[in-house]
């Protein structure tokens, strides 16, 4: 119930502060009454196997086992976020929604109350801007930006000026980790900062961006080189406001592989880039646990007590996949993995290209890190998923004139009078 209210809360809270309360209760109301509608009248449905309803966590344990109400809540929330017009297109994704939710429910193995599942897929509908916008998006992605940006830089300058701190800037690898617990998060903030200023470019991005790439080449963190190539290819290609292409094409051609020389030159790492990695490892042994249990999977957050290693010898510690579609296989199978990609592919076809430029970035930061799949549902999600929603819905937003000019460069379909995550101003 915790992950319920307090994702409906975030939400509804951005999206309408004065309806808050009204909302979250009616909610939260129907869910307890169809819990112990269900429970007393139809105990079939309710699988409790026995479980007399004695007191509020044995009434919690009964509300993670229902199928029938995790749809009321659905239904709830489609009626609050569409005021009650079920259009063909929430229709099909509602269908799609159904089948997530059903093949989650039936993995056995699962271990987290099924309400986190709900609250998570509700909170992408929120993504595919069923709701109506926040107005405070633009001071949200401007604040995100330059935080993360100075979250990024400013340990750089802390570490080259002052030697004697160095110490605390790195992990226990002593690889640079600026205020971050380790490198990969703070790659994370890094490859934020990063694109935000790369979709934007208002004055000074460019000296922004060199300043950020400097922390990522400290820290050796590969995937933000790629990330960097990969947005600067898709940028290139779709943004209209580039009139030069074949000039910065070429420019391009010649700093990528200056990038990778530099990174491997200066760097302890840049020997991983061309032999089998731990990440390849980690796979194979993930691959092996999925097809053991492929079709249900093993049960939520999964991870491996010890790996095979390639001299047959075992590596003992808790560890995952770093992938966040094996993630997903591991712990929900394959019939829920199939279903959450067709959200993602539902919300790649219907978002602008400078939505697209963003997911491109979650999308390969996902595929060599944790916390991407559905096998890490918990409600520090929805900090990551509310970041995508302003930001998202500043670059669409025509009220605002530099939002619009960057959505003019990307999509030249700016007059519309509906301009909308699920419209017909997507890119094909």
């Amino acid at each position: 119930m915790l992950e319920l209210t307090g994702g409906q809360g975030i939400l509804f809270y951005m999206h309408k502060p004065s309806e808050f309360v009204r909302r979250v209760a009616a909610t939260g109301m129907l869910v307890v009454l169809s819990v112990i509608f269900v429970q007393y009248f139809f105990p079939p449905l309710a699988r409790t196997d026995g479980l007399h309803v004695t007191g509020t966590s044995e009434l919690l344990g009964v509300v993670n086992s229902l199928v029938i109400t995790l749809f009321s809540a659905l239904a709830v929330f489609f009626h609050a976020f569409s005021q009650g017009k079920f259009n063909k297109r929430i229709l099909s994704l509602i269908f799609v929604l159904s089948a997530f939710l059903i093949m989650s429910i039936h993995n056995g193995g699962w271990k987290s109350g099924l309400f986190t599942v709900l609250s998570i897929s509700l909170t992408y509908i929120y993504l595919f801007d069923i709701a109506r916008r926040a107005a405070t998006q633009e001071i949200a992605v401007t604040v995100v930006k330059y935080f993360f940006s100075i979250a990024a830089i400013l340990p750089v300058v802390i570490y080259v000026l002052m030697p004697a701190a160095r110490e605390g800037f790195e992990s226990y690898e002593g690889h640079f980790k600026g205020f971050e617990t380790s490198r990969t998060t703070y790659g994370f903030v890094a490859c934020v900062a990063f694109s935000l200023h790369l979709l934007e470019r208002r004055r000074g991005w460019l000296v922004w961006i060199s300043a950020i790439l400097i922390g990522t080449f400290m820290a050796q963190s590969r995937i933000a080189v790629v990330i960097f190539a990969a947005l600067s290819i898709y940028t290139l290609r779709h943004d209209h406001r580039i009139k030069n292409k074949k000039l910065a094409l070429v420019a391009l051609g010649i700093t990528l592989p200056v990038m990778v020389a530099v990174f491997v030159a200066i760097g302890s790492r840049g020997d991983e880039l061309f032999e089998e990695s731990m990440r390849y490892i980690l796979l194979q042994n993930h691959i092996d646990y999925v097809m053991a249990n492929l079709l249900f999977g093993a049960g939520g957050d999964i991870t491996l007590e010890a790996i095979v290693m390639p001299d047959g010898g075992l590596k003992v510690g808790s560890v995952s996949a770093h992938n966040f579609i094996v993630e997903t296989l591991v712990g929900f199978g394959l019939l829920a993995t199939i279903t959450w990609l067709a959200l993602l592919w539902v919300l790649w076809k219907n978002i602008n290209r400078t939505g697209r430029a963003f997911m491109i970035f979650l999308i390969i930061y996902g595929m060599f890190h944790n916390g991407f799949g559905l096998s890490v549902l918990n409600s520090a999600n929805y900090i990551l998923l509310t970041l995508a929603v302003f930001i998202k819905n500043y670059f669409e937003e025509p009220k605002y004139a530099h939002a619009a000019k960057i959505r003019s460069g990307f999509n030249k379909n700016v007059d519309l009078p509906r301009i909308s995550l699920i419209d017909d101003a997507a890119p094909k």
